[in-house]
């Protein structure tokens, strides 16, 4: 009955169009029972209906195109549809080449398939085809039709303003591409302009365009291209589909991958360096006890010399042994600040791999920025200027002092050192919910309402290459200032109070930090 009812309506629509129209039930991959078909079609191949009551689809298909077809009618069950061309036998034992609009109709069973095709020279018939234009204007997609030699549009879905904003009478072929987003252009057009594309199946572009209110989205080109006997381009048919909502997917996804890569590389380098710290730690302790005994030595030396004094030693051997002294109260001095240094490279070890080991107080951030923007003022760089911009109403965290304050005043030096003479640092405090901030929308942290801090330079900015490692530990870019610590235990910190950091840097155009805390209310 549903059959019957289907096959009415396609008769309705379809029995007097210009388009070569027929419709096919799926038994098997390579297996297509003709169950419709309109007057054209039967024109074209000039067979009658008792032909046709005994022919599947397979049995109109050139012998070498059959499995070429089928491939292509597989990729269409999962796609929904497919272009393509191909060979059907007439009744003359000749075959003439039709271009093919494969649709699944079912979309649950995929297995039934309605054809719409045309012949190549009477491809430009097919903008006057009202029905068919009717008919793909309801699909999700839009379908196009591009004469290359003419350089235009002859057939575009009336949807094209769903997707773009542009009316179809907006946009013709030079204004499409101008619309392409100029990182993508040249890639695209490249790929447009090529003397042979892949013809097999389909060819599969994915590029941002700028819709007419100036937004950006992404486009996925999915078009087959028809060429003529001497082999160029002469057409191109394909359709449009807006994946913006797939690629922001697929950039989530890709985020919190790399935030899950980082925290468990962070955490295991966090274990190896506090390890590293407390073996060096006991190392550093022998070296200490040893030095300060010394010292008593050195002490006791010194007796020795004021009690000899009084025995008329010879002055010059006297003055030998004052001379001994001397030097190795110089080289004490000196191992004690190699030991002071390498006790605070291990006092870092132990803060970056430390977890919890500050006391957490609820603290307003405003306050401690204001408190903080003082003791900045004293080390900024003749040249330097720093604008402070704090919301008006308090941000209430969780997150010890010492442990707020370290991660601003690590993030504000290395703005000031990023800034070779003259130039400017924000800092920038504001409440904003998840829904509100992509960041936000693209990390694992769950809280709806967060304090946001933006330290802003425009310093030099982060090579691309560098962005990927600017957290791990000994990681420089300073030369012979810095131990490479910084950033690491800046990560470190922020996680600790189940923050979130992230950063965007371009050369020429400084480095934008920004950290996230929960609000405790």
């Amino acid at each position: 009955m549903f059959q019957r009812k289907f096959i009415y309506l396609l008769q309705k629509i379809f029995d007097d169009s210009p388009m070569i129209v027929f419709c096919c039930k799926k038994i098997h991959h390579d297996d297509f029972d003709l169950i419709y078909y309109n007057e054209n079609f039967k024109q074209t191949l000039m067979y009658d209906d008792e032909f046709f009551k005994k022919t599947k689809l397979q049995d109109l298909l050139h012998e070498k195109e059959k499995s070429s077809v089928f491939e292509k009618l597989d990729q269409s069950s999962i796609d929904g549809k497919i272009q393509f061309v191909t060979s059907f036998k007439t009744k003359g034992d000749e075959y003439i080449d039709l271009i093919i609009d494969a649709i699944f109709l079912n979309k649950q069973k995929k297995n039934t398939v309605l054809f719409i095709a045309n012949q190549i020279e009477n491809l430009q018939n097919i903008e006057g085809n009202k029905l068919i234009n009717y008919f793909l204007n309801y699909l999700d997609e839009v379908h196009y039709i591009e004469n290359l030699s003419f350089k235009k549009f002859i057939h575009l879905s009336e949807n094209i303003e769903d997707i773009t904003g542009f009316a179809k009478e907006e946009l013709d072929y030079q204004k499409f591409r101008e619309q392409i987003y100029s990182e993508d252009k040249e890639r695209i057009l490249y790929d447009y302009s090529r003397e042979s594309f892949n013809d097999d199946l389909k060819n599969n572009l994915t590029y941002r365009f700028i819709k007419k209110d100036g937004s950006i989205i992404w486009l996925n080109d999915i078009f087959t291209v028809i060429a003529g006997k001497d082999g160029s381009a002469l057409y191109t048919i394909g359709s449009l589909r807006d994946v913006t909502n797939l690629k922001e997917k697929e950039e989530q996804i890709l985020n919190l991958q790399q935030q899950l890569a980082q925290k468990q590389k962070m955490e295991a380098l966090g274990r190896f360096s506090s390890e590293i710290a407390h073996d060096f730690n006991n190392i550093l302790s022998g070296i200490k006890s040893n030095g300060e005994l010394l010292y008593k030595y050195v002490e006791n030396l010194d007796k020795f010399i004021n009690s000899i004094k009084k025995l008329n030693i010879d002055e010059e051997y006297l003055s030998e042994i004052t001379k001994i002294k001397s030097e190795l109260s110089d080289s004490l001095e000196d191992l004690a600040e190699i030991i002071t240094k390498a006790l605070s490279l291990t006092s870092n070890l132990l803060t970056f791999s430390r977890i919890k080991s500050n006391t957490v107080e609820r603290l307003d951030l405003n306050e401690v920025i204001l408190k903080l923007k003082l003791i900045i003022k004293n080390i900024l760089k003749k040249g330097v200027n720093i604008d402070v911009q704090i919301l008006g109403s308090p941000l209430y965290i969780e997150i010890s002092r010492t442990n707020i304050e370290q991660i601003l005043l690590n993030l504000l030096i290395n703005s000031i050192d990023a800034i070779n003479e003259n130039g400017n640092i924000t800092i920038k405090t504001e409440k904003i919910s998840k829904e509100e901030d992509r960041r936000l929308q693209i990390s694992q942290i769950e809280k709806r309402f967060y304090a946001k801090i933006t330290i802003k330079d425009d310093g030099y900015g982060i090579p691309e290459e560098l962005k990927s490692r600017i957290f791990e530990p000994f990681f420089t870019t300073k030369q012979n200032k810095g131990t490479g610590l910084g950033l690491s235990i800046v990560y470190s910190l922020v996680q600790q109070a189940d923050g979130y950091i992230d950063f965007e840097s371009s050369i020429g155009n400084g480095t934008a930090f920004f950290i996230y805390f929960p609000i405790v209310e």
